[in-house]
């Protein structure tokens, strides 16, 4: 933002005949605060990078259940769906899986409306490191037939040799 400003400013006077010489430190002052700007914006994207990482979960590995939606929930920076699962006991059991932001699921002709409570789904999922009941999103099978991918899941999932 604040180099955009910046370059506003450079238009502004060249626009007006004004020019800097060149050892001038208003100049300086100006080039120095570009660079902090570049590197705050730098810093910033790699945040948000580091934001997107499936490290918790066990990318090398899928499973796959039949489910029951029990919520969805359409949101940024990440959707997600709690679907209940027969347990080996009889007992339904919650499973939380996280996605990628609706407009993944917008370029798939999802919309919040597609995935409703009580609907039969077919969920292939990037299970928790840690154990826990959940994980990454990989696919939602519809009980009309449409298939979501979650091209994010999709992409850190390792390469099969």
């Amino acid at each position: 933002m604040y180099i955009h400003f910046i370059l506003i400013v450079f238009k502004k006077r060249a626009q007006r005949g004004i020019r800097l010489e060149r050892n001038c430190p208003l100049k300086m002052g100006i080039k120095l605060a570009y660079l902090i700007g570049m590197s705050l914006e730098i810093s910033g994207a790699q945040a948000a990078y580091a934001h997107h990482s499936f490290a918790a979960y066990d990318m090398a590995r899928t499973v796959t259940v039949q489910a029951t939606v029990k919520e969805f929930r359409w949101g940024a920076p990440h959707s997600s769906v709690v679907l209940m699962v027969k347990a080996a006991n009889g007992q339904s059991a919650p499973l939380n899986l996280i996605s990628g932001p609706p407009n993944v699921f917008v370029r798939q002709g999802i919309t919040p409306k597609s995935v409703r409570v009580g609907d039969k789904v077919k969920a292939t999922y990037h299970p928790n490191f840690n154990g826990s009941a959940g994980g990454a999103l990989a696919t939602l099978i519809l009980p009309d037939g449409r298939t979501f991918t979650d091209q994010e899941s999709f992409g850190a999932a390792p390469k099969s040799r």
